[in-house]
């Protein structure tokens, strides 16, 4: 339970570290409550693939 927590916990400050993230956020959350399945919005919400945003977000960590 630990492990999801703080990794929960890192994305969220994560997409909340810059307004162009957030937004992509909140717009990931709009697909998927209109019916998008996660595929689907995460590609329109943040226009790229897991494994780039995953590599951003590890970059961000290192910071």
């Amino acid at each position: 339970m630990g492990g999801f927590y703080t990794q929960s916990s890192f994305l969220v400050h994560y997409f909340y570290s810059s307004n162009e993230l957030k937004t992509s956020l909140i717009n990931y959350l709009h697909y998927i409550n209109n019916g998008y399945s996660q595929d689907q919005a995460f590609t329109k919400a943040f226009n790229t693939i897991y494994a780039e945003l995953n590599k951003s977000a590890k970059r961000y960590l290192d910071k």
